[in-house]
């Protein structure tokens, strides 16, 4: 939602009760009361059904919820009355890709990119579906000329590192990590990217601090934990590697143990004394990062597998 939307639904509001219903709904949706704003869309379009703008900030407010699904639901129709509202196509595509449906994503995004080639917000977003599609030259090349637009864009800065490092080009990733890290030192993501970079030309000691400023951000991020734990072992720290190292339970890789028949999810063994009781082992392959304790050696984020393994008692 714009400035141009909220002048035109204060300005069509006086003597229309609907009207004065969506500019109603639209102030709680700035104000952040995402339900209140809903229900207020709601009543919008059981009095007029074909009211294009209260079907796409209804979507707005459901994704702001976190109920996408119902969200693309109402982009889509918007799209039926308006196929070319770039903001629907480009807030649908959001919605897709957190739903993991990805084509679906990229074609939406894509649309929003054709329609407004210029906007550097569109090329970022198409860019962070075409990675999870593991398409990393082709996201790279959509950064590039994001950024030549906006270049202090901190997110697209951060998925061009993340599109780099995934090609093993850990220098102009590192570089362009310190440039997000620049840009907003708060910012969670480009302190891990950083992290990332610098274990991948073999700088442990920075890594780890650039993990501990990302922590002191965002305290749950796992990945960052697991990273961590790898870097503290690898520097012979072991007791706090190891600790570290429990957050690996939490990774979406290691999801299966979850996921275990009641037969084979028992409790876990944590290192006690088994008495006159046996255990199981079940392992997995997860993928991680390749890191050697080789000075010369550099880390590698493709083409390498950890097995873990979980000891449950019977």
């Amino acid at each position: 939602m714009n400035r141009k939307q909220r002048r035109a639904a204060e300005k069509s509001s006086a003597g229309d009760p609907v009207a004065q219903t969506f500019a109603q709904a639209l102030a709680h949706h700035q104000a952040g009361a995402f339900a209140e704003a809903e229900a207020g869309y709601r009543r919008v379009l059981a009095r007029r059904p074909d009211h294009t703008e209260a079907h796409y900030t209804l979507g707005l407010a459901l994704q702001m919820q976190g109920r996408l699904a119902e969200a693309i639901a109402f982009y889509q129709k918007v799209l039926v009355q308006r196929p070319r509202h770039v903001d629907t196509l480009a807030n649908m595509g959001i919605a897709l890709k957190e739903l993991g449906q990805l084509e679906e994503a990229a074609e939406a995004c894509g649309r929003a990119v054709t329609l407004e080639p210029g906007v550097s917000r569109h090329l970022s977003n198409l860019s962070a579906v075409l990675l999870m599609q593991s398409k990393h030259a082709e996201a790279e090349a959509l950064l590039r000329q994001a950024l030549a637009i906006d270049p202090n864009h901190v997110w697209s800065v951060c998925n061009l590192v993340r599109a780099l490092l995934q090609q093993d080009k850990f220098g102009e990733g590192m570089e362009l990590a310190r440039r997000a890290v620049a840009l907003n030192p708060d910012f969670a993501v480009a302190q891990y990217n950083l992290a990332i970079a610098l274990s991948g030309v073999g700088a442990i000691e920075e890594s780890i601090q650039a993990l501990v400023r990302t922590l002191a951000i965002e305290p749950g991020l796992v990945d960052a934990h697991f990273l961590l734990a790898q870097q503290l072992l690898l520097r012979g720290e072991f007791a706090a590697g190891w600790a570290e190292y429990e957050w690996r339970w939490k990774l979406k890789e290691y999801s299966w143990i979850n996921e275990l028949p009641e037969v084979v999810a028992k409790p876990r063994w944590t290192g006690e004394d088994l008495g006159t009781r046996r255990y199981s082992s079940t392992s997995s392959r997860v993928s991680a990062i390749r890191c050697s304790s080789s000075a010369t050696s550099q880390c590698s984020l493709r083409g390498f597998a950890m097995w873990f393994s979980a000891f449950s008692l019977l």
